[in-house]
């Protein structure tokens, strides 16, 4: 019991708010991401979730993340058109992922 509780207490020290699923899904709704109930990030330490645009972003119920998944609401694929306007644009958009959805691993 003792050594369950150090290696949380370890964790929690480690990764914040990325330690677990319930402390991630917390900071992230705080953040004004939108996250349905019965969603897991499997290893939210290792899932890189875009907070720049935090109300465009809303992830349904149930669904399971797993490790290495990257979730953007922005792009930089106006960057082609740097060299003839010699500016980098970027995009944004919504990004909805819908209830019942399983995204793989380093998606």
């Amino acid at each position: 019991m003792l050594k369950q509780f150090v290696r949380k207490t370890v964790k929690r020290l480690l990764y914040g708010s990325r330690a677990d699923n319930r402390h991630y899904v917390s900071w992230l709704r705080r953040l004004g991401i939108s996250v349905g109930d019965g969603t897991i990030f499997y290893e939210p330490f290792s899932n890189v979730i875009d907070t720049s645009y935090p109300a465009l972003l809303s992830i349904g119920s149930n669904v399971r993340i797993t490790h290495g998944v990257v979730i953007l609401t922005h792009d930089y694929s106006w960057s082609v058109l740097a060299g003839i306007y010699g500016e980098c644009l970027g995009g944004v958009a919504p990004v909805t992922i819908g209830d019942n959805v399983f995204i793989g691993i380093n998606s």
